[in-house]
């Protein structure tokens, strides 16, 4: 299988370049060949075969990407998932699980690999065969960032994601020496897709699960690019207020997931690096328009130009496309239409068709999309259609403010409120911050300040509004 067998190349051809980077573990080439080789034998002795859907839920990324190569060589269908996505096997149509944890009794068998199966084994090889590389086979299942409060799961076939790791190669602005810091997880299919095209490209992959980890391992092994949500970049530039750390090497942070400010553009390049680049895209439909923040920063809301060989259009509520510069709802080709995966034959139906993913924007006859709003965040208030994204960027200039971001909640009089929920860093006067923002907005009349211990957020780090709402108490 490809992937597989382009871990397996490297690992003859550079076997001493580290390939997988995490806490003080770090696994050259020739190691990950070895480990895949082994855990392929050992998982075809306890019976799994090609075609077969296999979850993966282990605490090391490392291992994770380790397992997942083993299995995808075996030509097995592939899902990364989180303890909180137990609950998502059913649906996967998984016929076993991989995990050392406890987990509830029922669903599919479990597999627990040991230490013992990353050493070396007498099992015989498991047949190898050209089918698994069939660009319309699938490979790999991941869950949607849940941007509605509803994730969903999302398939891709070999094909797919070979168009996904070229789109990820062309926004990928500023060369360094190989070396990445990798934030997404593998659950996401742009983490699992980030991953491939390293693997592919020989590089080296570092993982980190907090700002302080980041740190240690952006100055121990000189990490050149960062591809991450922005609430983790975030909690890097956090950790840097009280951990020593100079981060000189980075020379490239890809941004996706959530809209990003141009002062905390500025803040990444005064402490990080200049380059940083954006992107737009989702699990259903891909990476769909990029370019480096530099070129979008005199235009609130713009999101990157569309990528070679995409189709995007602005329509209006009767799904008429509507001319340039004209706002209306974002629509996208995508394979399958963005429909959610359902278990069914390994070479499914990915015909094409158009992908809504809720946002509100336009499109410029240059290409530059624009992103305004989310159609169901949109919030009726005083006469005026608010996007709350519009106030959550103002709020992101505040130093005082850990984290905020605006919803909608009906009021007592029955009508539509803007209410703003707040992580202040210590007192904060819920007058004067309505104050301000009716300074800079003065279009948009704010209700309310309500404090909460953290605001809720998506894997991506997009606010989830639902239950924001639900935890402020609106």
């Amino acid at each position: 299988m490809i992937f597989a067998e382009a871990a397996m190349f490297q690992g003859r051809a550079t076997p001493h370049r580290p390939a997988l980077v995490w806490a003080d573990r770090v696994v050259t080439y020739g190691m990950l060949g070895e480990g895949i080789d082994w855990l392929s034998r050992r998982f075809h002795a306890e019976g799994v075969r090609a075609g077969d859907t296999v979850a993966i839920m282990l605490d090391s990324p490392v291992r994770d990407v380790i397992a997942t190569l083993a299995l995808l060589q075996l030509g097995a269908v592939t899902a990364s998932i989180r303890p909180d996505q137990i609950s998502e096997l059913p649906r996967l149509g998984a016929s076993a699980l991989v995990t050392t944890a406890d987990v509830p009794p029922g669903g599919p068998r479990r597999i627990r690999p040991g230490d013992d199966w990353f050493a070396p084994t007498d099992l015989p090889p498991p047949p190898s065969s050209p089918e698994h590389d069939h660009p319309g086979r699938l490979c790999r299942i991941a869950t949607t960032s849940g941007t509605t409060g509803h994730p969903k799961l999302v398939a891709a076939t070999v094909g797919e994601t070979l168009a996904r790791i070229r789109t990820n190669i062309l926004c990928h602005w500023e060369q360094g020496s190989g070396r990445s810091l990798v934030l997404v997880g593998t659950s996401m299919l742009w983490g699992f897709n980030e991953v491939m095209r390293h693997i592919l490209s020989g590089m080296t992959i570092c993982f980190a699960t907090s700002g302080e980890e980041a740190l240690r391992v952006i100055d121990l092994f000189k990490v050149d690019s960062i591809f991450a949500a922005p609430q983790q970049v975030r909690a890097i530039l956090t950790a840097m207020d009280d951990t020593p750390a100079t981060c000189e090497s980075v020379r490239f942070i890809g941004f996706a997931g959530s809209l990003v400010t141009p002062v905390f553009v500025d803040e990444i390049q005064r402490r990080i690096c200049r380059t940083v680049a954006i992107s737009y895209g989702s699990s259903e439909a891909g990476k769909t328009a990029a370019a480096p923040f530099e070129r979008l920063r005199s235009t609130p809301g713009a999101v990157g130009y569309v990528l070679p060989g995409r189709r995007v259009e602005v329509v209006d509520d009767e799904d008429r496309p509507l001319p340039p510069d004209h706002e209306g709802r974002i629509r996208i080709m995508a394979v399958a239409g963005g429909r959610p995966f359902e278990p069914g034959p390994i070479h499914p139906d990915r015909s094409e068709d158009w992908f809504y993913p809720g946002d509100i924007g336009r499109l410029t006859a240059e290409g530059l999309l624009i992103i305004t709003g989310r159609s169901d965040e949109v919030i009726n208030a005083g006469g005026n259609k608010i996007a709350p994204d519009r106030i959550d960027q103002w709020l992101a200039t505040r130093r005082d403010l850990a984290d905020a971001a605006a919803f909608g909640v009906t009021g007592a009089s029955g009508l539509p409120e803007v209410w703003i929920a707040v992580v202040p860093r210590g007192h904060l006067d819920a007058a004067d911050l309505i104050a301000w923002c009716e300074a800079r907005l003065p279009d948009i009349p704010v209700a309310r300040i309500v404090e909460v211990p953290a605001i809720p957020r998506t894997a991506m780090g997009k606010v989830e509004r639902g239950r924001l709402k639900a935890l402020a108490g609106g």
